[in-house]
């Protein structure tokens, strides 16, 4: 339990002790409610967490209500509620400390990387807090960055100042990237199986390119590839900790090769598919094993490739042979027939035609550029087709299938029978809704996906549930809960929902992150929302739109758009501005004018205001 929580719940049991006079007396009246902090506070924020409790009885969940209010702002490290007796009754005094936080970030130094960059993996933002951890997570990120791309010899520091008179925190990001490294020698270690030279090639680490973390573990991936791909499939290479040299600034790598024995792949009885779609199917290049384990698998993928293509009835067994040093693995394929589909009916349908339940089959007889083949995974997919269009039709208790197929005596015609059994056709019948007070009935029966009258599918119900809670986040109640009961009147369906409405979401903090150039002033006056207003994901939306517009930006973040069920929800607003300055220009030629081109110079970022700036010469 942090220190702020221990306070609230000290504070919890004084109101218990106050609540549990002797007697059984009435709780006393609270006549005042006061707040104080030696930093200055957002003041209609507090009140409005705090509530109403003035001219109430001092009830202890109203207070309890009003910490998890308070504490969901994120202002404050510690909250203490102490009472003031009073002639007519209590007065409540809310007593906080309030977090350090952040009110200004200046990048100083350079950076090598982009600043961009640095800025988006620091993620720290003006408004959120400033305490020496989280300026240390941030400190050992960007470090980490830096050497991630080669900037070995990088320095970072993160300061903070008090800024006088209240509690906030001017932040300063100190960058010395210094030059990034270079690839010094590669050495192999181990059986490399194949060529050492080729091998080599295959990893392309030359000596002298720019060292970097994901560079380096792209190439040794291919390599592997290359080294499977040769029939090593059991082939690992694995980087050692890299040997920076700050001297020359240089990276040397031992990269440790394990070759394996070496495969070949033999495919035996083969004839209707090509060799290079059966390899494709092969598992043992991505799995790294060649073991008889996955020997069945890769025998598994042959057989499915086979059924694609029609052959049904295929049998594929792998074996193991050796010649030399290389272990041969046979698949030894009985291909059989391949099927055609001769008929396709329907058995037990009576209300809906059989022409309509087949009309998006995939399963179907041989016409002009119709291949025919059966498929038994296409037919199973068939039969959940058909299932839905029934459904759809209000046969909301249908069933179908499973399909029955009868081949024919060579196993190369398939007759298939879907069973079908329709049931009632139901309709949507009466809906109500109970503990509505935030939309009319009308409003909400005009969200739901099905209307009274139309027929009606058993996953109605629960979209219907789905359809009001997500009505109710667009007025900011995101805790709203609804629960159905469904009913039958013959064959119409009517369906009750319970409604629990809840509490609005307010933004707490409006935390900004990236910012370099622009100025947090012109950010926070293009949104459309601030603290305390309610949180409507149109809002953050519509705030994300206005931020894109800007040049200035080359992206933009709102969060959260799935806001919690909580009284106070932080709203962070993460930006990437891109680099002011541009140069472009062109070229080009016409009958009228002959050659003719231009060049633009220009600035998006004019003081920090987002407004842009060019000048353009033909």
């Amino acid at each position: 339990m942090s220190g702020g929580r221990a306070w609230a719940a000290l504070a919890t049991l004084i109101f218990c002790s106050a609540l549990a006079a002797p007697g059984g007396a009435a709780p006393p009246l609270v006549t005042s409610v006061e707040t104080s902090s030696i930093t200055p506070l957002p003041e209609d924020r507090v009140r409005a967490a705090i509530g109403e409790l003035r001219g109430k009885p001092l009830a202890r969940d109203a207070v309890r209500a009003s910490l998890d209010r308070l504490w969901g702002l994120g202002l404050f490290s510690a909250i203490r509620v102490d009472e003031v007796p009073k002639p007519d009754g209590i007065g409540l005094r809310f007593v906080f400390t309030t977090r350090p936080l952040i009110r200004d970030i200046s990048w100083e130094g350079k950076p090598g990387l982009d600043l961009a960059e640095v800025a988006a993996v620091a993620a720290l933002a003006v408004g959120e807090e400033a305490s020496p951890e989280r300026l240390a997570r941030a400190e050992r990120e960007v470090l980490t960055r830096y050497h991630e791309n080669g900037y070995l010899a990088a320095r970072v520091q993160i300061r903070a100042a008090a800024v006088p008179a209240t509690g906030d925190r001017d932040v300063t990001v100190s960058l010395n990237g210094g030059e990034p490294a270079k690839i010094g020698e590669v050495r192999l270690l181990g059986e490399t199986g194949m060529p050492a030279d080729k091998l080599l090639k295959a990893l392309d680490l030359r000596k002298g390119t720019a060292y970097r973390e994901s560079l380096v573990r792209d190439r040794v991936r291919a390599a592997e590839e290359r080294l499977r791909h040769e029939g090593y499939f059991t082939g690992r290479l694995t980087t050692g900790k890299p040997d920076w040299q700050p001297g020359t600034n240089r990276v040397n790598l031992d990269i440790q090769v394990a070759a394996g024995p070496r495969f070949r792949v033999e495919f035996e009885g083969r004839q209707a598919v090509s060799p290079s779609a059966l390899r494709s199917r092969l598992t043992f290049e991505t799995s790294g094993s060649a073991d008889q384990v996955e020997q069945e698998a890769s025998a598994l993928q042959v057989e499915t490739a086979y059924r694609e293509h029609g052959y049904h009835w295929v049998g594929v067994k792998p074996r193991e042979t050796r010649d030399g040093d290389v272990r041969v693995i046979h698949f030894v394929i009985d291909e059989g027939p391949r099927v055609i589909v001769e008929s396709v009916t329907f058995s037990g349908n009576q209300a809906v035609p059989a022409d309509q339940l087949a009309k998006d089959l995939e399963t179907r007889r041989p016409w002009l550029f119709r291949r025919g083949i059966f498929r038994q995974d296409q037919l199973d997919h068939d039969v959940g087709v058909v299932l839905a269009q029934l459904r759809a039709r209000g046969y909301a208790e249908a069933s179908v299938g499973p399909a029955q197929v009868q081949f024919s005596e060579d196993r190369a015609r398939a007759r298939v029978v879907i069973p079908v059994k329709e049931g009632p056709r139901l309709i949507a019948g009466a809906i109500t809704f109970d503990g509505a007070r935030v939309f009319t009935p009308r409003e909400i029966e005009a969200a739901l996906p099905f209307k009274r009258d139309s027929p009606w599918e058993s996953q109605y119900a629960a979209d219907g549930q789905r359809a009001i809670e997500r009505l109710y986040a667009t007025r900011g109640y995101h805790g709203a809960v609804a629960r159905f009961e469904t009913g039958r009147e013959g064959d119409t369906v009517t369906v009750k929902y319970a409604i629990e409405e809840g509490d609005q979401t307010r933004i707490g903090r409006v935390l900004v992150r990236g910012l370099l150039l622009a100025r947090e002033d012109v950010v926070r006056r293009t949104l459309p929302f601030q603290s305390g207003d309610v949180l409507l994901p149109d809002k953050l939306l519509q705030g994300q739109r206005r931020l894109a517009d800007f040049a200035a930006f080359d992206g933009v973040s709102i969060d959260p758009l799935r806001p919690p069920p909580d009284p106070f929800a932080d709203v962070e607003v993460t930006l990437r501005e891109r680099k002011p300055w541009h140069l472009d220009f062109g070229v080009g030629y016409s009958n009228a004018d002959g050659g003719r081109g231009f060049v633009e110079a220009g600035h998006d970022d004019v003081f920090g205001t987002g407004a842009s700036v060019s000048i353009r010469q033909r």
